[in-house]
């Protein structure tokens, strides 16, 4: 398999592809890069309810001996 350049689209493009993405795919490509971010803002909102659940795992230090 080869890597596809998506980033390097023309923003039209990248736009139409991203619009195509599911939330949480949009929200992992808008931590890519500096580039993403605005090309992610910039996807209108479309009607609907998007839910994100987080889970926080506790982590659990020893003290120093």
């Amino acid at each position: 398999m080869s890597s596809f350049p998506l980033l390097h689209l023309p923003s039209k493009e990248l736009s139409k592809v991203l619009r195509h993405m599911d939330p949480i795919s949009q929200f992992g490509c808008s931590l890519l890069s500096k580039k993403s971010k605005p090309s992610i803002l910039k996807i209108p909102n479309l009607p609907g309810f998007h839910s994100v659940r987080l889970y926080v795992l506790q982590a659990h230090f020893l003290p120093p001996p």
